[in-house]
């Protein structure tokens, strides 16, 4: 079973002491202090947190469209600003 979250900048734990926001790249992970691994510390789950600094709602909507779940995954989307905006060039 794994907790898998989607979400924007709050739920990556982007200002958190475990992240440096200066050299953050797409392959930076997320804070390990974020709500996410704090939850799936108290489920005793694995996390995946797929959150994405500065991500609005259509991100966050493309993103849950193409992920693939396993069975048991508890997904969790914690949405961003209505007016913030991405555009997808995939």
């Amino acid at each position: 079973m794994r907790l898998v979250t989607f979400g924007c900048s709050v739920t990556y734990g982007q200002s958190l002491s475990d992240t440096n926001w200066k050299d953050f790249t797409i392959l930076t992970p997320p804070s390990k202090f974020a709500w996410p691994s704090q939850l799936a510390d108290i489920l005793q789950v694995e996390v995946l947190n797929k959150a994405v600094p500065g991500a609005g709602n259509y991100l966050i909507t493309h993103q849950i469209t193409n992920f693939k779940p396993k069975q048991n995954d508890i997904i969790v989307v914690m949405w961003s600003y209505k007016d913030r905006y991405n555009v997808i060039t995939e």
